[in-house]
């Protein structure tokens, strides 16, 4: 059940909610069990050590909502002989399949940005309805059909493996079964939550629900740019609290405007300019 709702604004203000959420939690007993669901690696990694430095944690585990399913679905997933599937496994398969018959990717069958790009869309039509591939393979056009076609290459090559999907409904009944894992969640504290997959936005409310739980939502006092975010929200049944405080405007000196052909380039020109 969510016991409290914060809306914050990013940064110093987020993280000082989740230091004080996760203090509470950790009141009456410091090695109680807290997950803190971060939207990625990189916001969990800046958490952990902005935290760290200061009191320390203890049994303070970070994890992504990927990284949840995981967690709980994981055990039964190599039950059921499959093993999950990571990105750097999705991306070996295609390029594999793409050796084998390129097809109307053939001219840029080589390139890593193609692989990058059919493995989203894998993961968009792995949620797809069968209906919906049979009207794709039927009428879609020559570059949905071709997608279709090697999607089901893909998959056929990667049976024995959980996608997304497979892990998050794994991780259901291990929730709703109270399996060890689940129970090890201990208090949840989903910290700046972002837009989700359907499967994981399931798994997450259900997450919400089952154990005692608190949602720090990061907004920005924009509504086009907190849309997502309060979306996400009303589905894990939170709305934005009416005390809800954004972030206030940096301001910003001396700003200068770089630019840039690509990424790279763009770490190159700001080094210089440093330099």
């Amino acid at each position: 059940m969510i016991e409290s709702a914060h809306g914050v604004g990013y940064g110093q203000a987020a993280t000082g909610v989740l230091r004080a959420t996760i203090q509470a939690a950790q009141a009456h007993d410091p090695l109680a069990a807290v997950t803190v669901i971060v939207p990625s690696n990189s916001a969990g990694l800046a958490a952990r050590r902005v935290l760290g430095a200061g009191t320390g944690l203890v049994n303070v585990t970070f994890v992504t909502p990927f990284g949840l399913a995981q967690r709980l679905g994981g055990a039964r997933s190599v039950a059921a002989g499959e093993q999950p599937l990571t990105n750097p496994v999705l991306i070996a398969a295609i390029r594999v399949e793409l050796r084998v018959d390129a097809g109307f990717f053939e001219s840029v069958k080589s390139h890593a940005a193609t692989e990058t790009a059919l493995a989203q869309r894998y993961a968009e039509l792995s949620r797809a309805l069968p209906e919906t591939m049979d009207a794709l393979a039927r009428g879609g056009s020559a570059r949905a059909k071709a997608l279709v076609e090697i999607f089901g290459r893909v998959r056929v090559r990667l049976a024995g493996f959980a996608d997304e999907d497979a892990l998050a409904r794994h991780a259901l009944v291990a929730l709703y079964e109270q399996d060890a894992p689940a129970l090890a969640l201990g208090t949840a504290i989903v910290h700046l939550p972002q837009p989700l997959t359907p499967a994981l936005s399931q798994l997450l409310a259900a997450v919400v629900e089952c154990a005692p739980s608190h949602v720090i939502m990061g907004v920005t006092g924009d509504d086009d740019s907190d849309a997502g975010v309060l979306a996400q929200c009303t589905r894990l049944g939170v709305d934005l609290p009416a005390d809800a405080v954004a972030a206030p405007p940096d301001v910003v000196t001396g700003t200068e405007i770089i630019t840039a052909s690509d990424v790279d380039d763009e770490v190159r020109a700001v080094l210089r300019s440093v330099l």
